[in-house]
């Protein structure tokens, strides 16, 4: 009894751990679409789960990622990051983006 109650423990770490590394995935995913390509959202599945992403900047400069992560499984777990910044456009074109803050589930 105890065995298989370690074995559920065990799985529902590995799920949570899952979920949060797909929402981190998922959070880098946006920011290089946020600087390669004028798409706004940006979605993936793959064996362990699923991750989705949406990037918002506004005319001042100012972003927002809100990312999550879904791991797939007999203990399915979302896990969510949201990224606070600042985007600035420098004169020989590249873009310096700057993290306020960041907050992650769990």
């Amino acid at each position: 009894m105890e065995s298989s109650e370690a074995a559920r423990s065990a799985s529902r770490f590995r799920s949570r751990i899952v979920a949060q590394s797909l929402a981190e995935s998922a959070a880098e995913l946006a920011v290089h679409r946020m600087l390669t390509s004028s798409a706004q959202t940006a979605m993936e599945e793959g064996d362990d789960g699923s991750m989705a992403s949406v990037q918002r900047i506004r005319p001042d400069g100012s972003f927002e990622i809100e990312a999550r992560g879904i791991s797939r499984g007999p203990f399915s777990v979302q896990a969510t990051v949201s990224i606070y910044g600042r985007a600035t456009m420098r004169n020989d074109g590249t873009i310096d983006l700057s993290i306020d803050r960041t907050l992650h589930s769990q």
